[in-house]
Parts: C-alpha cells; sequence; structure tokens
C-alpha cells in the first residue's frame, strides 16, 4: 500500500497531511509530535500494517497536528494519528464551521488519563471519540476520562462522550460519507452526543 492509499483509505486529505508533518520513510509513514517546550520527534507507522512505534524513552504526549492556538477552545479528540488526521481534515475543509474546534489525537490507550486531561486542561469542551472497540477497551478509557474529566472542578474543560457504531473509529466512519457532507456529517455527530449529555448544558462553553 501506498502512502497515499493508507491517508485516502482514512478520510485524510495527502496535501493536508503532508503540511501538517506527516511524511514517508523507509516504508512507514511518520508523525510528528511537538512538545509543549517546542521539543519535537516522530511516531512512525509500517504502511504494511501493524503498530505505531514510539522511540524508546519518550513518554507520551497528545498530537496536536494543527498545532495549540489557545483561541481555539474545543478539541475533538480522537484515537491514534489517522483519526485525528481525518478530523484536521473535515476541519481544514469547513474553517468557518470549526473555528473554534482543533483535532487532538492520543496516542495510545496506555497514556495516563491525568496527563490526558493536563495537557487539555486550558480548553472548555473536549468531545472524546475513541475507537469502539470490539475487546471494550476504547470504550473504557473513553468512560474513564469521562468520569475523570467531570470529577475536576470549573472551569476545567467539560468531556462530551461520542460513541461510534461497534467496531468502528472515526477515520473508518468519515470515510463511509461523501467527502462534501463529511462537516455536517461530523458536526451532527457531536450534537447528537451533546444533546444525549444531560449535564452538557450546565457547563456550556
Amino acid at each position: 500500500m501506498t502512502a497515499r492509499d493508507y491517508l485516502e483509505r482514512h478520510a485524510i486529505d495527502p496535501t493536508l497531511a503532508h503540511k501538517l508533518g506527516v511524511g514517508v520513510h523507509n516504508g512507514a509513514l511518520t508523525f510528528r509530535y511537538t512538545r509543549l517546550g517546542g521539543r519535537s520527534f516522530e511516531r512512525r507507522k509500517p504502511l504494511d500494517g501493524g503498530l505505531t512505534f514510539q522511540p524508546k524513552g519518550e513518554p507520551l504526549c497528545l498530537y496536536w497536528p494543527a498545532g495549540r492556538n489557545p483561541d481555539r477552545k474545543e478539541i475533538i479528540l480522537c484515537e491514534g494519528e489517522a483519526d485525528c488526521l481525518a478530523a484536521a481534515t473535515v476541519i481544514a475543509s469547513d474553517l468557518e464551521s470549526w473555528r473554534n474546534t482543533l483535532p487532538v489525537g492520543l496516542p495510545g490507550l496506555g497514556m495516563p488519563t491525568l496527563r490526558i486531561l493536563s495537557e487539555l486542561a486550558d480548553r472548555q469542551r473536549i468531545y472524546v471519540v475513541l475507537d469502539a472497540d470490539l475487546n471494550g477497551r476504547g470504550q473504557r478509557k473513553q468512560a474513564q476520562l469521562i468520569r475523570s474529566g467531570r470529577s475536576a472542578p470549573p472551569p476545567g474543560p467539560y468531556p462530551v462522550s461520542v460513541e461510534l457504531e461497534e467496531g468502528q473509529d472515526l477515520s473508518d466512519t468519515l470515510a463511509e460519507v461523501p467527502e462534501d457532507s463529511r462537516s455536517v456529517f461530523l458536526a451532527d455527530l457531536l450534537a447528537d452526543a451533546e444533546a444525549a449529555d444531560p449535564y452538557s448544558s450546565r457547563r456550556a462553553a
């Protein structure tokens, strides 16, 4: 599989991915991570399948491919780089509608929940969209993030749980939607999650 094939199958615009620091090296996609202090490193995902590799000795941190603009107070928190870049593609296609939103990727379910929330502490809304794994691991991490986020006192960010169909991730879901309808589809998905949350209006951004 080529890099373009992989990206397009995951609802990612290859041109945008390149602008956001995605590269190809020795048969693997590379994703550039930048820490708060400005130091960068890369994670690698082989194009022939398998796990994404974290550099040895490098602690996990969140993936912010579109930057950390502090004025954008809503976060779509996705599982993995592909889902995050699929969300970034939707946002870039309709910047006016998504002017307050940033895509952020969770590099692995093993990243400590409190570390995740600490990186997002200056935001107002976190839409948590983790994979609906058949083994339930993504759903359990999502529930943990929701519980921990809601136990924090205001004005911390309020987490909203966004549910996907069983066995699906966000990029799979978006890839099944016509490209020109993806922005509306994603907006509706988040709005449905808000409507299903009995406490959301009390912590409105």
